[in-house]
């Protein structure tokens, strides 16, 4: 039951199917404190709430346990949202050894894609496609879509995996957001404001549905990403902001929380150019970073790189213009 949530909370993009799952995982657990399958729903849980540091430790203790593949990727899942991309990485590799198949490959495909290489990521992800289960549309849905938002970074076909993806799951949460961002991008507004609308309640979504509308309430779904809020409030708030990224960065301390910390400080006057040269510097070529290093260095190149990646930047940063 609790797998069931966590999947209808991915294909719904609703966090309150995450709650069920924990319930559920908290009850198998009373029952029997042993129960590995419960305690790998437990960590899943917590990386669904980003509550990433419990999620790592009770996952090194079921590695330590028990050396299966299944442990070893929940370990490196979780790893990579910390930003320890090295332990992630030895982590994907030994779940790969113990266990091949498409979670290790998308594992791995996300270390190559957080170190700037967008067509080991892609070769990768077009593997995991591969060998994923047939029956599983739900799954290949999903992953379609994370191949698509490269492929479109990449200037390849996005819409047609996009379509691929809706044609096994309709109303995938993910699928409709990514295909909201390509139509947003194109600037089919209509077609991107009932993409994004179906996509659920994320800061994401609504960051994007913002550009559309200002009057959409980014603040309500706040909690869901505190990172992706603080980028929102960078342009409104921006001490604000710095005050939340601070929080995050102790916990996240990828390079995509520390390019977001460093561009908020950079808006209320701070001097990051040394931090976004050092998130530069491991090679990540996210689109929304990029356009952040190129504000903080005054950057045109960097900007022109950002914006040639599609729908990877909102309209608002398509459109803005160095001094």
């Amino acid at each position: 039951m609790g797998r069931l949530r966590l999947r209808e909370g991915r294909q719904t993009g609703d966090p309150g199917f995450y709650t069920l799952a924990r319930t559920a995982a908290s009850c198998a657990l009373s029952r029997d404190p042993g129960d590995l399958e419960a305690q790998r729903l437990q960590v899943e849980v917590l990386h669904r709430f980003r509550r990433l540091t419990e999620a790592r430790r009770l996952a090194g203790e079921l590695v330590a346990q028990t050396d299966d593949g299944l442990d070893h990727l929940l370990l490196g899942q979780v790893g990579l949202e910390l930003g320890e991309l090295l332990d992630a990485a030895a982590a994907c590799t030994a779940a790969m050894d113990r266990r091949p198949g498409p979670g290790p490959l998308d594992c791995a495909a996300q270390v190559r894609w957080l170190t700037g290489d967008l067509e080991g990521a892609l070769e990768l992800l077009r593997q995991a496609l591969e060998e994923e289960d047939p029956e599983d549309l739900e799954a290949r849905a999903w992953r379609l879509a994370r191949l698509a938002r490269l492929e479109a970074l990449d200037g390849g076909p996005a819409a047609v995996l996009l379509e691929q993806a809706l044609a096994l799951a309709p109303d995938h949460a993910a699928v409709r957001y990514q295909r909201g961002r390509t139509r947003l991008h194109e600037g089919d507004l209509a077609g991107a404001r009932a993409d994004l609308e179906a996509s659920g309640p994320t800061v994401d979504a609504a960051r994007a549905l913002f550009e559309l509308d200002p009057d959409v309430d980014v603040v309500a779904s706040r909690l869901e990403d505190p990172r992706s809020f603080a980028l929102w409030l960078a342009e409104r708030d921006p001490a604000q902001a710095v005050a939340l990224l601070e929080a995050e960065v102790v916990v996240r301390q990828d390079a995509v929380t520390r390019s977001a910390l460093a561009y908020a400080r950079h808006r209320v006057g701070i001097d990051t150019s040394e931090e976004a040269r050092s998130v530069l510097a491991s090679g990540i070529q996210e689109p929304e970073v990029l356009w952040q290093a190129g504000r903080i260095l005054a950057d045109p190149t960097l900007i022109r790189r950002a914006r040639s990646m599609g729908p990877g930047l909102l309209p608002s940063q398509h459109a803005y213009e160095l001094p």
